[in-house]
């Protein structure tokens, strides 16, 4: 979907960085991020693009760190 190529497009950008829940938003919804935003919505977002990397890029994982957002790992 377009927001989970927006959602990669950020992580790989900033690969082995943690990006807030503020920034994933404004990055998917833009300006409309005050009306479309909420956690709920960034949660399935992930758990989608999760599932896909599983079959297609077994080497990254998209890892939630507590607290403070969520970031793209490479595991070679």
């Amino acid at each position: 979907t377009t927001a989970e190529y927006k959602l990669l497009h950020i992580l790989y950008r900033r690969k082995g960085k943690i990006v807030g829940r503020d920034e994933v938003a404004a990055s998917i919804w833009g300006e409309k991020m005050l009306v479309d935003y909420s956690d709920w919505a960034i949660d399935q977002t992930v758990s989608r693009l999760r599932k896909k990397f599983e079959n297609i890029a077994p080497y990254y994982q998209i890892k939630t760190k507590k607290k403070k957002g969520i970031m793209l790992e490479g595991l070679v």
